[in-house]
């Protein structure tokens, strides 16, 4: 993973990027580098932020920032640096039924997925509108801002980021700051360490038109695509989906139909396809409306 020079779509542009040691914040640091960005990457883990990003010799990192933005305006200041770019992708989730959460839990969801994100945006479009730079701004969002997970303070809390964004382009687009979202649909953000099985992998994949999982990089290009004043210079205020397809189907539906088809007996060889329709075309019959 290496720079690409000065002749990307993004040659001597400060970005930032938040989360960045793994998943889609690692890929979009990578591919911000590859054209011509000088990357600050931002990670609460410091170790595995070097460890991940050593290759990418362009990176300025920086680690530990989730706490006070401060610490990165500081920083950057430091280097002399005034960013044009900031990827807010941190995010968190604590994956438990409702009755199971605490407000302890729901705040620290909230406080990492869209409070955190707020601050820093606050302070580093103040740096952007000082030096008198225009800049773009994405906040990696996701399919659950309107859709069931079952996971309430993960939902809400990117709920919350996409209406966000629209306030904020609004506000911020006077000024020279576009602001966008990016919702990422059903992504393996990590095969290597979390490999998925392959009859997980087709499973999941039934119920996505392209037929497969999204990896980080998808992401990750959408991203540049946001940031880039040539392609996206008329674009703020959007939610930029990029799932493959998924919202096009009924997945509130399928994605609880296809998690308990990982669990059919293997006796069952009806392909998985054909039962997730009968089982969709019974349902539209008992409930015509």
């Amino acid at each position: 993973m290496t720079g690409g020079g000065i002749s990307g779509s993004h040659a001597g542009k400060v970005a930032v990027v938040t989360g960045a040691a793994n998943g889609i914040g690692l890929a979009t640091a990578s591919q911000l580098c590859q054209q011509g960005a000088r990357v600050i990457a931002v990670d609460i883990n410091g170790s595995a932020l070097h460890q991940k990003c050593r290759e990418i010799s362009e990176l300025q990192i920086v680690h530990d920032m989730a706490g006070d933005p401060a610490d990165l305006v500081a920083a950057l200041e430091k280097f002399g640096e005034v960013p044009q770019i900031l990827v807010n992708n941190v995010g968190i989730a604590a994956s438990r039924p409702f009755l199971e959460l605490d407000d302890d839990v729901i705040e620290k969801v909230w406080r990492t997925n869209l409070l955190g994100p707020l601050s820093l945006t606050r302070s580093l479009v103040r740096m952007m509108i000082d030096s008198d730079l225009h800049g773009a701004v994405v906040f990696v969002s996701s399919l659950h801002s309107t859709s069931v997970r079952r996971s309430l303070d993960y939902s809400t809390s990117k709920a919350a980021i996409t209406m966000a964004v629209r306030e904020l382009a609004a506000e911020l687009g006077p000024l020279g700051i576009r602001v966008n979202a990016v919702s990422p649909g059903d992504v393996h953000s990590d095969p290597a360490g979390n490999p998925v099985d392959d009859r997980n992998r087709e499973i999941r994949q039934q119920v996505i038109p392209l037929d497969r999982l999204g990896s980080s990089s998808d992401i990750a290009r959408a991203i540049l695509f946001l940031t880039d004043d040539v392609s996206s210079s008329y674009i703020t205020g959007a939610d930029l989906v990029v799932d493959g397809g998924l919202s096009t189907t009924n997945w509130i539906t399928t994605r609880s139909l296809r998690w308990n088809g990982s669990k059919t007996s293997t006796h069952n060889d009806r392909p998985f396809a054909e039962r997730l329709g009968a089982r969709l075309s019974s349902r539209l019959r008992s409930d015509p409306s």
